[in-house]
């Protein structure tokens, strides 16, 4: 029997591989038997001249004004080769929004290693996977919330000068190792804590064995590096 290939209903409603679209465009594909992650898809494709930059892509756009004017060119996303070398085949992904007044621009960019820049072109550490936060004033801030409610932030001081990690509220520090193992206790009252989880003065240090002779601690002078006051 004869299948068909696409479907236009009478709402306007597009199908491809479906003769029931649901949506405004509606695609069905079997990637049964994709040996790749991007074999069986729907593919875009550039046919420019190669070029660093280059790639296809799609934009989205929207109602912008109550009476009902439309514009298609407020976000993006795309894919731009890498560089510029006829034959090298790495692509990035990039990302790209509207402020108003201003034209669509990238605001995050996954490049060809999987790194990924928010604000700019993300950086390459020798192997490392990095996650780049980039800003032409205060640089970027890295904020945790529940439910909505900042907790804590990580982020570069006015000017880059300092970097700070801040808790919010009644919220204190933490700095584990080995896993869940507490080493470092600061509270909200600003006491810290060394092996102690619940300092109650300025600085309270706690050794994590009970042997009479176990050392809290040793203060060296620059030269020496083996031994010094022991307390």
């Amino acid at each position: 029997s004869i299948q068909p290939l696409m479907t236009i209903d009478s709402s306007g409603q597009v199908g491809i591989g479906t003769n029931s679209p649901s949506a405004s465009l509606e695609v069905h594909i079997d990637r049964t038997g994709g040996s790749n992650e991007t074999d069986n898809l729907v593919a875009f494709n550039d046919d420019q001249n190669m070029a660093q930059g280059n790639g296809a892509g799609i934009k989205f756009g929207g109602v912008f004004t109550t009476g009902g004017t439309s514009n298609p060119d407020m976000a993006f996303i795309r894919a731009s080769k890498s560089n510029g070398t006829s034959g090298n085949y790495s692509y990035d992904m990039v990302l790209g929004t509207r402020a108003n007044g201003q034209t669509p621009t990238e605001k995050m960019r996954i490049d060809s290693s999987g790194n990924v820049g928010i604000g700019g072109a993300p950086s390459n550490n020798s192997g490392y996977s990095t996650l780049t936060l980039n800003s032409t004033s205060n640089g970027g801030v890295l904020e945790f919330e529940r439910s909505g409610t900042r907790d804590a932030l990580i982020y570069q001081e006015s000017g880059g000068s300092n970097l700070i990690i801040q808790s919010e509220s009644t919220k204190g520090l933490k700095f584990n190792t080995s896993g869940s193992n507490t080493a470092i206790t600061i509270d909200s009252s600003q006491n810290v804590g060394i092996g102690e989880t619940n300092p109650t003065a300025s600085l309270q240090i706690k050794t994590a064995t009970s042997a009479g002779s176990a050392k809290v601690a040793q203060f060296l002078t620059h030269a020496d590096t083996t031994s010094g006051t022991e307390v």
